[in-house]
């Protein structure tokens, strides 16, 4: 169990990573999953806007950064 955890996290990215590849497979327009169609691109965009939002006010306390 703790193999699979470990393999997981080294194929894991942090959140500025997911930022930046969801912004960058939107701007070739395409969407996160292995299917591709112009209404998941559509909800891809969505989901970036409500993330923008709460990047603006959401706080997140110190402690649980690091």
């Amino acid at each position: 169990m703790e193999t699979l955890i470990a393999k997981s996290l080294e194929k894991s990215y942090s959140y500025a990573e997911y930022r930046n590849h969801v912004s960058q497979l939107l701007l070739e327009g395409l969407s996160t999953g292995a299917t591709q169609s112009e209404d998941l691109t559509h909800y891809s965009t969505l989901n970036e806007v409500r993330m923008n939002r709460l990047d603006k006010t959401i706080a997140v306390p110190e402690a649980i950064v690091d």
